[in-house]
């Protein structure tokens, strides 16, 4: 997009304006407008800001949805495989779901118990746990919860044990030093840079083919099918 342009965007809308994605066939761009690089479509032209959808009658996809899936994946290659709590796939792996889950959500619980099928058909699953309601100073149950599960030395039994509702030995906050609690505010902070519309947040990564944004519960059988 024209530099030209996108300065006449900052001019009539009053603030730093930037793009961040640009589709090779579609007439639109998205810039991120302010501190908080809230996105806005504007056409090439600058001139019209679209407020709302935009959906391509004929492949019924989302014109943000390549936006929101570049997000996902420029959080996902910054984090540490040590950040995720990883399902490994049996057998010759196809694709990695990348997993924004927050324990007290009822649909990710929901997904939880699906994880085993997704293994069983070569998809590799690693969950990004966090709390919705965050706040920036861990506080109450669930922080708690979470706490104990990313420090736990077995992640993976710990956190199926929180997802089934199971009763689990917990350490208090206070017991956790600032290294320990760090990575809940990191796992808030990058669902909100991955644009993260609700949970389970997903994206599907596979080895041959495009990446496949997935918003809110989907079944592991549909997802075998993307």
């Amino acid at each position: 997009m024209d530099s030209i342009i996108v300065n006449d965007v900052k001019n009539k809308i009053g603030g730093d304006v930037a793009v961040a994605y640009s589709h090779e066939k579609l007439p639109f761009h998205v810039l991120e407008f302010g501190e908080n690089k809230y996105p806005l479509v504007v056409d090439t032209s600058g001139r019209y800001v679209i407020d709302g959808k935009i959906i391509d009658a004929e492949t019924g996809v989302e014109f943000l949805e390549g936006y929101k899936t570049q997000k996902y994946y420029e959080v996902i290659e910054r984090m540490n495989d040590s950040e995720f709590i990883t399902y490994a796939s049996v057998g010759e792996k196809k694709s990695t779901l990348y997993v924004m889950s927050d324990p007290s959500c009822p649909y990710c619980k929901k997904f939880h118990q699906e994880i085993s099928d997704l293994n069983k058909n070569g998809v590799e699953v690693k969950i990004i746990l966090f709390n919705r309601n965050n706040t920036g100073t861990p506080s109450g149950l669930l922080d708690t919860k979470i706490a104990n599960i990313l420090n736990s030395e077995d992640k993976n039994n710990v956190l199926d044990s929180v997802m089934n509702g199971d009763q689990i030995e917990l350490k208090h906050l206070d017991k956790f030093d600032s290294l320990d609690l760090k990575q809940l505010n990191t796992n808030f902070n990058n669902a909100i840079d991955a644009r993260m519309t609700g949970t389970p947040f997903s994206l599907l990564v596979p080895l041959d083919g495009a990446n496949k944004l997935i918003e809110g519960y989907v079944p592991a059988k549909s997802i075998l099918l993307l």
